[in-house]
């Protein structure tokens, strides 16, 4: 393993690193992704207070005590994403009075997962900070794994399907919740420069959860495992390396596609989906979303009207709708919830945000981020093929992890003028070029550790 000058014999976890934030602002925000996949989990009878809630809060004022650092100038896929919070209140403003306390709750918590968005993309430019987050993410969907052998949750029978869940939740979001932290934690451990152990721990541990992701039944969580892992053979690394890499992501599938040949609910999802394109429903909505929005394309029809309207025009095609869901239905797609809430004002800046943070992943794929950024993007809109994730975490960790990609490719190509490609130890300043071609650099091995 490459050791930089700061590598001291002291516990990651314990030691704070010149120009880093505090060690406390590592721990919460570790607490915090660790939490993530917990998100269905109340708290109190109300549904108000849930795990990541708590965490985030705390997150919140840990980051509180090193300003300077947490609340840096955000890059351009941040200041994307305030635009369409704007969009959004305009949206807001225009839907019927009936529905504005529930547009407003709406508003509330994007305002918060926009904060924390910020907060952790500023905090992904510090290596110590990048690597620990994979691992909280990974280590927190392996968790989530395990409740239902625990005995919190269980078998969930509708019709013919049988699925296994945790307490609380919807089985795509419980099979959803646990494929980010797998994708975003072997994808962290490929690469130039990786430490062989970490990875084969992270290869068990997502094969580990897979196994309940199969169980859960949700056909676009197993889909966006696959696509997710599968990008990992682009890291950039030794031939021979690239080589083994590229055998155990086929290993991996395979042993997916096994568990999924095992599982007789899955199976039987599958073939109907490729024998009559059935998808539970889905293409209906999906139908009747698209009729919505080209009705209101500019501003939308806003939060939660939208819901309101989408349900019974999609229960005259398929009345089943009807008897799971009495007031409101989601769009099941995250590009059509976009679409039907904030028209194409609101959709647009979203969308740029992800694609900022798509070209921040492929600039930094010689740095200490790898293929990750990528990855976990890829992944997120995957899964959110399926379901409209768009009030969920889920969604928002990845776009912070571009964002921060993004705003580390950008002020190195500011500040350094050797090329991307030519630095050695996969992308990290060495001990010589901090000394000699770089003088200007502060004593730190992150990206983003500079004057703020």
């Amino acid at each position: 393993m490459i050791r930089t000058a700061l590598d001291h014999r002291v516990p990651v976890f314990f030691s704070r690193r010149p120009g880093e934030p505090a060690v406390h602002v590592l721990w919460a925000m570790c607490l915090f992704l660790f939490s993530v996949p917990f998100e269905s989990i109340r708290l109190d009878q109300s549904g108000v207070l849930s795990v990541s809630r708590v965490a985030g809060y705390l997150f919140f004022a840990a980051a509180l005590t090193s300003p300077r650092l947490c609340f840096r100038r955000p890059s351009l896929p941040i200041w994307c994403l305030v635009g369409y919070f704007y969009i959004l209140v305009a949206s807001v403003l225009q839907v019927s009075p009936g529905f504005r306390d529930d547009a407003f709750v709406r508003l509330t918590v994007i305002i918060q997962v926009t904060v924390a968005t910020w907060i952790i993309s500023n905090l992904m430019q510090y290596q110590r900070f990048f690597t620990s987050a994979m691992w909280a993410l990974g280590i927190g969907s392996f968790g989530l794994s395990l409740l239902p052998h625990l005995g919190f949750g269980g078998l969930l029978a509708a019709g013919s399907d049988e699925r296994v869940v945790a307490s609380g939740f919807d089985p795509n979001v419980f099979g959803s919740s646990m494929v980010l932290g797998c994708v975003a934690m072997v994808s962290a451990t490929q690469g130039r420069g990786r430490v062989w152990w970490h990875s084969v721990i992270a290869w068990v541990l997502t094969l580990a959860t897979a196994y309940m992701i199969v169980k859960s039944g949700s056909r676009g969580a197993l889909l966006s495992l696959v696509f997710g892992v599968s990008l990992t053979a682009l890291a950039k690394d030794s031939a021979m390396r690239t080589l083994v890499r590229v055998s155990i992501v086929v290993a991996a599938i395979l042993g997916v596609v096994i568990l999924v040949l095992e599982s007789e609910s899955m199976r039987t999802r599958f073939e109907r989906t490729l024998q009559s394109g059935d998808l539970a429903g889905r293409q209906y909505l999906f139908i009747q979303s698209f009729e919505m929005f080209k009705e209101r394309p500019i501003l939308g029809w806003g939060p939660i009207q939208n819901q309101v309207e989408l349900l019974p025009r999609a229960g005259m095609y398929y009345p089943a709708t009807l008897l799971y869901h009495s007031e409101e239905i989601e769009t099941h797609n995250l590009a059509l919830g976009l679409l039907t809430e904030t028209g194409l004002l609101g959709t647009i800046p979203f969308a740029l945000a992800i694609w900022f943070g798509f070209a921040g992943g492929w600039r930094v794929r010689s740095s200490y981020m790898g293929i990750a950024p990528l990855c976990v993007l890829a992944c997120s809109l995957t899964y959110n093929m399926t379901f409209n994730g768009l009030n969920r975490k889920i969604t928002w960790i990845p776009i912070a992890i571009g964002a921060g990609a993004y705003g580390a490719s950008s002020k190195r190509r500011k500040r350094v003028e050797t090329p991307w490609n030519t630095l050695s130890n996969g992308g990290e300043y060495t001990k010589i070029e901090r000394e000699h071609a770089m003088p200007s650099l502060p004593d730190s091995d992150s990206l983003g550790t500079s004057s703020v």
